[in-house]
C-alpha cells in the first residue's frame, strides 16, 4: 500500500479475496469497541452496509465516498512514511518479513522527521 489508497484512512482494514469483487462492508461497533476478555476485535459488531467498489470509477469518487462515510484521512505524515515503505517494497527481490517492514516503516518515520526538522531551520 502507497498511503493514497484505502492505507491512507483511520479505521480501515483491507481484507483481499482473490476473484472476488472489491466489497467495502461498513460496520457499526459496540460502545465497547468490540473487544471481548481474550482481547478478541470485533466482537459484537453488526454489518451496516456493503457497497460495490467497482461501480465507482475513479480513485477521486471512492475518496468522495469514503469521507461521505465518515472515513478520517490519516495525517499526512503517516501517509508519506506509508508512501515510501510501499515504493522501498516494490524495489525488493523477496518477500518482505512483517518483522522487517515494522523497522523499515520506522526508519522511513524518522528519516521524514529528519527532513521536516532540516526544512524547519531554513
Amino acid at each position: 500500500m502507497d498511503g493514497s489508497g484505502a492505507d491512507a484512512y483511520e479505521n480501515l482494514d483491507v481484507v483481499f479475496i482473490k476473484g472476488r469483487k472489491a466489497v467495502l462492508t461498513i460496520y457499526d461497533a459496540p460502545e465497547d469497541g468490540g473487544t471481548n476478555s481474550e482481547g478478541s476485535d470485533r466482537e459484537g459488531w453488526v454489518e451496516k452496509e456493503k457497497i460495490v467498489l467497482s461501480d465507482y470509477q475513479t480513485k477521486d469518487e471512492i475518496h468522495a465516498l469514503m469521507i461521505e462515510k465518515g472515513f478520517e484521512l490519516k495525517p499526512d505524515f503517516e501517509r508519506k512514511t506509508l508512501h515510501r515503505l510501499w515504493e522501498w517494497n516494490k524495489e525488493q527481490d523477496y518477500v518482505v518479513k512483517e518483522d522487517e517492514m515494522i523497522m523499515m516503516k520506522q526508519k522511513f518515520a524518522e528519516q521524514l522527521r529528519q527532513e521536516q526538522l532540516a526544512g524547519d531551520e531554513l
